[in-house]
């Protein structure tokens, strides 16, 4: 099954074209961020929260599960959690970008949107 931002049930083909059309991305996005450790040139980590439309939860959780945080730490990559909600997802965001940036003297972090 498939849902938009808000949650709501849309057909496979309503999901096409909010998660596939070209210069749709902002229908996607929540929010991108790159954590920077000025003592360290070329490490970079990125935090990614985007808008999936698919339940990751596979039914499993009281609401679907359709938005999801990545992290892209230097050379490593991984999810980090599937969100119900873009609040809740712009939430888990932000704590990641922090939990990266408290254990760098000196982080510059830049919003990318």
């Amino acid at each position: 099954m498939h849902f938009d931002r808000r949650g709501n049930p849309i057909d496979e083909d309503q999901w096409e074209k909010l998660a596939m059309a070209p210069g749709n991305q902002q229908y996607r996005r929540v929010a991108r961020t790159r954590v920077t450790d000025p003592r360290r040139p070329g490490w970079v980590a990125r935090v990614n929260t985007d808008w999936i439309g698919i339940d990751c939860g596979f039914g499993a959780a009281p609401r679907p599960l359709i938005f999801e945080t990545q992290v892209d730490e230097y050379d490593e990559r991984g999810v980090i959690g599937h969100w119900p909600d873009e609040g809740t997802a712009a939430a888990a965001h932000r704590a990641q970008v922090q939990r990266i940036a408290a254990r760098i003297p000196g982080a510059v972090v830049v919003d990318l949107e």
